[in-house]
């Protein structure tokens, strides 16, 4: 949960330290634009961390990553990640209507839909098994076997 978390924040994060994204900086582009920017900096950072990290998995464990991977940040879940950066860039926006219950509860929803989708992920895997193994054997983890 702690590492789904920590994924989807630098996601988030990286996404916001983007200068397009800020939105003090789209000048006069209207909000369909805006909106259009955003889903295509979310996705081209959400395809980065997936090759990234299937790059690592292939390497690491010499085999395709499963099946069920393709799963992992997928359009809903990026669309969800751009309401999350929403909430988070513009906190306040979020309170305008503070009666408004569905929308509140359709935040949250969305919130749990992105960590159910990271932790299809299984970005810690490789982790824990790079931890197992080290407990196993300490000098399988010197840094010229692990390089």
């Amino acid at each position: 949960m702690k590492i789904s978390f920590a994924a989807l924040a630098a996601t988030v994060s990286a996404n916001a330290q983007f200068p397009d994204v800020q939105a003090g900086l789209f000048g006069g582009k209207s909000t369909e634009e805006k909106l259009a920017k955003q889903k295509a900096d979310t996705l081209w950072y959400a395809a980065g961390i997936k090759g990234y990290y299937t790059g690592f998995y292939k390497s690491f464990y010499k085999q395709e990553m499963p099946a069920e991977s393709a799963k992992c940040l997928n359009d809903e879940t990026i669309e969800n990640m751009i309401t999350m950066q929403n909430l988070v860039t513009d906190p306040l926006g979020a309170a305008g209507n503070i009666a408004d219950i569905q929308k509140d509860m359709n935040v949250f929803t969305s919130m749990a839909e992105v960590m159910e989708n990271l932790s299809v992920c299984h970005f810690e895997q490789s982790a824990f098994d790079l931890l197992a193994l080290c407990t196993k054997d300490p000098k399988a983890c010197s840094m010229a076997t692990l390089s």
